[in-house]
């Protein structure tokens, strides 16, 4: 998008003194501006209105690279805002799925163990730890949690055995 910078004002400004430096070059006969009079009659009015078009003409210049510039910085500053935000969507995404899936796994443990300790060996009626622990490759710690959320209980009487209450 082209904006107006201080550069291109003050660009204008000096070509409007250049042109007019030049007119009232040509008006009151201080240079013709033919070309076949350059050498004699390159007067003041010319050579002022020279200077002031070239040094307007670096203004001008310099005023619309700083232009370019901007924008460029500013569209790479965008595409690095769109790109971050991109990546915090795909973390989020990533993170959704990740404890989804722990979720599940979470549950399909749960069945595992709720099956287990309904399905007890013919003759008993309690499961020990190390058994359910190993059939979910879990740590007891892990193990007891699971058990506790699906409302087994532990022997009192024996140690590190569980069923679950109907």
């Amino acid at each position: 998008m082209f904006r107006l910078n201080r550069w291109i004002v003050i660009g204008i400004a000096m070509l409007a003194c250049a042109v007019g430096i030049w007119s009232l070059g040509l008006f009151h006969g201080l240079g013709s501006g033919l070309p076949g009079h350059w050498p004699k009659s390159f007067g003041v009015g010319n050579g002022l209105a020279s200077i002031a078009l070239l040094v307007s003409a670096l203004t001008l210049g310099s005023g619309i690279y700083f232009n370019v510039r901007k924008d460029r910085r500013e569209e790479h500053e965008s595409t690095l805002r769109i790109a971050k935000e991109r990546d915090e969507a795909l973390v989020r995404e990533a993170a959704a799925a990740a404890g989804a899936v722990a979720a599940s796994d979470e549950e399909r443990r749960k069945e595992k163990l709720r099956g287990l300790l309904l399905n007890p060996p013919p003759g008993q009626k309690w499961r020990t730890m190390e058994t359910l622990s190993r059939s979910i490759a879990a740590d007891e710690e892990e193990t007891t949690r699971l058990l506790k959320a699906i409302g087994a209980r532990r022997s009192l009487g024996e140690r590190n055995v569980w069923t679950l209450l109907a």
